[in-house]
């Protein structure tokens, strides 16, 4: 199959399924293919203000991070569309994509409206800091309720079946095997450092402290790290402070400054050095467009 072809169908699946579209590439095997690095619906956050609220609210993203393991294994047993509702109320679709027995990847389309209990609404409130105006208000901007189910399901089996196409004729399954036994093998440390990271992003850490807490010393786990993901441990802590940054630009009025200490950069002007360099604008500027 036409690579072109290929990312137009994603394009086009993204733009008109109403909703965030991802392609969860585990296992690197995309990324690792020429001219896919400007596809961003590979392995994206889930982006949306309600999620972002969610995950940086203390304690819960290590929830959202069960869950997701949860609703990998069951995409995993499934055949066809599989549809869960985390417990914050965002319900999920995704459709595996299978090679040889083995799910290589999972195209998914996220930030749709589920259903949410009022103990939970509660206590998610309370966590969050806001009233129930504000929770259902942030719900209502940042979640998409009006969607064609059926429309999600048909777009996401034909992408599916379009990437089983495509690894079939255009990845040996030599490197199929490399790549999903290398990350099997690794997929406790990476969990450890990834965890780590995700707790303490926030204070002083720097990547000697990330080896540590696996065990392993910092050239073999930035050797794993950069097999598995492409990225650096230093790249890891550095986008999880600059997602923080984000979203207190977004929904406070803090200082740039203060943004940039809370968010665990010592200093401002690398904060916005850093943050220019990622997302092509400064802090101000991106701020001004939210508001």
């Amino acid at each position: 199959m036409d690579t072109r072809l290929l990312k137009n169908y994603i394009k086009l699946v993204s733009g008109d399924i109403g909703c965030t579209l991802i392609i969860y590439d585990n296992y690197r095997i995309l990324r690792n293919c020429d001219n896919f690095d400007d596809v961003p619906e590979i392995s994206r956050w889930h982006t949306n203000e309600y999620c972002m609220k969610i995950k940086y609210t203390a304690g819960l993203h290590r929830r959202c991070v069960a869950l997701k393991k949860h609703f990998d294994e069951k995409v995993s047993k499934s055949k066809g569309p599989c549809h869960i509702t985390c417990y914050c109320g965002v319900t999920e679709i995704a459709v595996p994509v299978i090679l040889n027995d083995s799910v290589i990847l999972t195209v998914s389309a996220s930030g749709i409206v589920g259903k949410i209990s009022e103990g939970m609404k509660k206590i998610l409130c309370k966590r969050t800091l806001l009233n129930s105006d504000e929770f259902d208000a942030l719900r209502r901007n940042s979640l998409v309720s009006d969607i064609d189910t059926k429309k999600v399901e048909t777009y996401l089996e034909t992408l599916a079946c379009m990437l089983q196409i495509y690894l079939e004729k255009n990845v040996p399954k030599e490197i199929l095997k490399e790549n999903m036994l290398y990350n099997s093998e690794n997929s406790g440390y990476l969990k450890t450092a990834n965890n780590y990271i995700d707790r303490y992003f926030t204070e002083d850490i720097k990547v000697d402290d990330v080896s540590k807490a696996c065990c392993l010393s910092t050239s073999h786990l930035q050797h794993i790290f950069i097999k598995s993901t492409g990225k650096g441990i230093g790249d890891k802590i550095r986008m999880n402070r600059l997602q923080y940054a984000c979203q207190l630009l977004r929904t406070t009025n803090r200082t740039v400054k203060n943004i940039a200490i809370k968010s665990g950069f010592k200093n401002v002007d690398y904060f916005t050095y850093a943050f220019h360099k990622e997302y092509g604008i400064t802090p101000l500027k991106y701020r001004k467009k939210w508001m």
